[in-house]
């Protein structure tokens, strides 16, 4: 009877059944791998990260080594395979018998007393056939986040011998937002059935995307006439440079392309520009006016 083939995988990280899984042909790519493994705990990231085996080969080339000559003195030859010679390489590291003579049916070994001295043969790297240890090959990082649609070619998702699979657990991401905010607004998270609560820092849910907006919502924001309506974030890139976002509150309300997603680690500053400014004084100054005028309407209206 015909059997299905089957492919060996190993999947690490946070998976409920870590370890080497056996997938069928046609079904040997990351999502039956990752099915296979139990599914993602919920201490799994928002990644998954895939490591190529790279496929054993070997290296051949001509042998033209003066070893292949023999050593002479005195017309006795002066070979050995009691000794070695270590030759390393960039990927491995092998010993060559000082008396193999370049073939690799068989040599001739002649043991030399200890007192003689064995001459070491030079041999090069490149002219030795040998099995490399090869390290993995080229990765894949699949975010899980995000609005985007990565769009991945099917030879990237399926499954060779050998191949691994990590899912890295998730971090407790924090962000923060600096302004003016309501002093009386808390958000309480839970984290590890505890409830924690970071003053300006807040968590990042890790079942949901947060924007800016949202973020700002969490903070606190009061109105348009209270809390500035542009924001900055401030971002630290993988090189180390700052990256500065502007965004306008009112404009992303509508258009989700005037957002961003909230990363661990940003910081998102309230502007008080000049229009905010503006908008406040002018609040106050027209709130103070008709306060006045209804206070002097109200007395006149009780002295009658």
């Amino acid at each position: 009877l015909l059997q299905k083939g089957t492919v060996n995988v190993l999947v690490l990280g946070e998976v409920d059944s870590p370890g080497i899984h056996a997938l069928t042909r046609y079904e040997n790519d990351i999502a039956h791998a990752v099915a296979a493994a139990g599914g993602f705990t919920i201490d799994a990231g928002d990644a998954i990260e895939l490591h190529r085996n790279q496929p054993s080969s070997v290296t051949k080339s001509m042998i033209n080594s003066p070893v292949s000559r023999s050593h002479k003195t005195n017309g006795s030859i002066q070979q050995t395979g009691y000794q070695s010679s270590q030759i390393a390489t960039n990927n491995s590291r092998f010993i060559i018998p000082v008396g193999w003579n370049g073939n690799f049916g068989h040599s001739i070994h002649v043991p030399t007393p200890v007192s003689q001295p064995v001459p070491s043969p030079q041999i090069a790297p490149s002219q030795v056939e040998y099995q490399p240890t090869l390290p993995l090959g080229p990765s894949l990082r699949i975010s899980l986040r995000g609005h985007e649609i990565v769009h991945l070619e099917p030879h990237q998702v399926i499954l060779n011998a050998g191949d691994v699979i990590i899912v890295p657990p998730k971090e407790q991401s924090v962000f923060y937002v600096v302004g003016q905010l309501s002093t009386q607004n808390r958000t309480r998270f839970s984290l590890d059935n505890r409830d924690r609560e970071i003053g300006n820092g807040f968590l990042l849910p890790k079942n949901r995307d947060v924007d800016v907006v949202t973020a700002v919502a969490m903070a606190g924001y009061i109105d348009p006439i209270d809390s500035p309506t542009t924001v900055t974030v401030h971002r630290i890139q993988p090189n180390g440079d700052p990256l500065l976002i502007h965004v306008d509150l009112i404009s992303a309300r509508f258009d989700k392309q005037e957002t961003i997603l909230v990363q661990s680690g940003d910081i998102i500053y309230l502007n008080p520009d000049y229009q905010w400014w503006f908008r406040r004084t002018f609040d106050r100054i027209l709130e103070r006016a008709i306060g006045s005028a209804i206070g002097t309407a109200g007395g006149f209206w009780l002295t009658r």
